[in-house]
């Protein structure tokens, strides 16, 4: 009874910290998320906790996306179930400087503030066979897109009027949608101490909605347009291909090094409304809209990765485990190609539409946790993950992690809760004429993320 009761006061303070989390999250809103993968790997709660690290998922289908030689360090005798669901979000503010009749600073006017919640959940098989082969399969969301903009424009009320700023219209940015992510693959231990896998991955399945639009209420010069326009489409996409090779070694008793690569791959979109592309007159990439519908697909070459990873277990009166995970990604070999409708005019094809170029970087990135195991049996888990931009450094986010879980029988319960935030400069996405800003436009961005998983042993 006492052991039940002590299970039952776990899962209590576990679901509270969860629902705390999702109460929390706001929005997932990422401007630049068409082009770089603006969330985390993290689609497990404790890799999440520990800094997003591929050793939190090991033993657990997981281990597919980031090296599938962990497929081995799972406790099952046959069977391994896992299953997680998210909540993600951010919270965008964009303000521009207001100064007074000398030039002076006064304040940061914020115009707009985008809010949303974006739930997914995924699952999973990892299959024991033979003692040393290891066969799994998953389902899960990739390549997720946020960029939900919503701004209410207000103008300039004539003299002797009691609305001083009567509301004109709307701009509105949406680009939302995500592919699903089916991958499969093995692991094979040849040597005791040595664990090679490999897994292949479907990327596809798009649920991906776009659209550009400013609302006209009233007509006025605060708004970009004189009449209501709107462009839309839902954007379809061509399956693609992912590979990843790995391998795990224990080097002593306390440490195991692991090495994996994945593959460059391709995703073909479909009909997009919106397509970026590098601005001369800026670092961070702009925003071109298909007006007049001349494109029809468009091909983006996602880099290759290389991950390496420690973990290690030091001589502690607490059993602690630490993590570390080095990436390398090669941003500079990315590229989009453009595609023209054939029915399109060739007068209406835009130059910078079909000749999209991009000046990124290649990115190392660091991941770091570590799990304290009380005497309770209860684990925290605290991580860091630097996640520096391909396309600049004001984009860089600085991710911290923290998570706890607990074991009822044959399964085991994680809950954990990831935060950043950041702030970047850049230019008004509705510009107007009669309105000139000396400075650029600050953006300030929240995300958080909270999670549940669930794994069962047979």
């Amino acid at each position: 009874m006492i052991i039940k009761k002590h299970h039952t006061t776990i899962l209590t303070k576990s679901v509270i910290l969860c629902a705390l989390f999702f109460v929390q999250i706001a929005t997932a809103q990422s401007y630049f998320s068409p082009i770089v993968d603006d969330v985390p790997e993290g689609i497990f709660a404790r890799q999440t906790a520990l800094g997003f690290s591929q050793w939190g998922g090991a033993g657990s289908s997981v281990s597919l996306l980031s090296n599938p030689a962990l497929l081995a360090s799972t406790d099952a005798k046959h069977i391994n179930f896992d299953g997680n669901v998210t909540g993600l979000s951010t919270m965008e503010k964009r303000s521009f400087p207001v100064v007074d009749s000398f030039g002076d600073f006064l304040a940061d006017n914020v115009y707009v503030v985008n809010k949303g919640l974006y739930p997914s959940a995924t699952a999973g098989l990892n299959v024991r066979l033979f003692g040393r082969l290891f066969l799994a399969c998953r389902i899960d969301q990739s390549q997720a897109r946020h960029v939900d903009y919503d701004e209410e424009v207000r103008g300039a009320a004539a003299s002797g009027t009691y609305n001083r700023d009567p509301l004109v219209g709307y701009n509105r940015i949406y680009n939302v949608g995500s592919l699903k992510n089916i991958a499969f693959g093995a692991a094979f231990s040849p040597l005791k101490n040595l664990t090679l896998g490999g897994s292949a991955q479907l990327i596809g399945f798009s649920n991906i909605q776009d659209k550009y639009e400013i609302e006209v209420v009233r007509k006025s010069d605060y708004l970009s347009s004189d009449g209501t326009v709107t462009y839309k489409n839902d954007v379809g996409t061509e399956t693609a291909f992912r590979g990843v090779i790995g391998a795990s070694y224990k080097l002593f008793d306390r440490l195991n090094v692991s090495l994996a690569y994945q593959t460059p791959y391709k995703i073909e979109y479909k009909s997009q409304t919106m397509e970026f592309f590098e601005n001369s007159e800026d670092v961070l990439d702009s925003l071109n809209i298909d007006s007049l519908g001349v494109l029809s697909k468009s091909e983006y070459k996602y880099p290759q990765q290389i991950r390496l990873g420690f973990s290690f277990k030091p001589t502690n009166v607490i059993p602690t485990e630490i993590f570390f995970d080095l990436i390398y990604q090669n941003w500079k070999s990315f590229d989009v190609k453009t595609t023209a409708a054939a029915s399109a005019n060739p007068a209406d094809i835009p130059g910078d539409l079909i000749d999209l170029k991009f000046n990124m970087k290649d990115v190392w990135k660091v991941k770091f946790g570590v799990e304290h195991q009380l005497s309770s049996g209860v684990p925290l888990r605290f991580g860091y993950y630097y996640d520096p931009s391909p396309m600049d450094e004001s984009l860089n986010r600085n991710w911290f992690t923290v998570g706890t879980g607990f074991k009822v029988g044959k399964m085991t319960v994680d809950v954990s809760g990831a935060f950043t935030n950041g702030e970047y400069r850049a230019y008004d996405l509705f510009p107007i004429s009669v309105e000139e800003r000396a400075t650029k436009d600050t953006v300030r961005e929240t995300y958080l993320m909270g999670q549940v998983s669930v794994q069962y042993t047979f």
